[in-house]
């Protein structure tokens, strides 16, 4: 039986590959670029904001246009796989 608002049996991982340019278009808005959210919520979750913030000045925009990404997708669903599916052995989970 679950416990606590999430229960400690569910953990919940969201991926969004939509980004956004890190510079202002013709009309004022922005274009989509390239980009990632990853939200993990639920039991065994520590909490708080993972990974370093890459910047949004001209000279730390991948291609002068993107936020650059710094933490990969990988990192955060490997880190889900081993501790609450129990998954020892990542490199058969994410090959390379």
């Amino acid at each position: 039986m679950p416990t606590g608002s999430w229960g400690e049996g569910v953990t919940y991982v969201v991926v969004s590959q939509l980004g956004r340019h890190g510079r202002v278009n013709a009309h004022r808005g922005t274009d989509h670029g390239q980009g990632k959210v990853i939200s993990v919520l639920g039991g065994g979750v520590g909490g708080g904001v993972y990974g370093d913030w890459p910047g949004l000045a001209p000279e730390q925009l991948h291609d002068g246009a993107d936020l650059t990404i710094a933490t990969h997708y990988r990192r955060g669903l490997s880190e889900t796989a081993i501790r609450r599916v129990a998954s020892p052995v990542i490199s058969t989970t994410f090959p390379g």
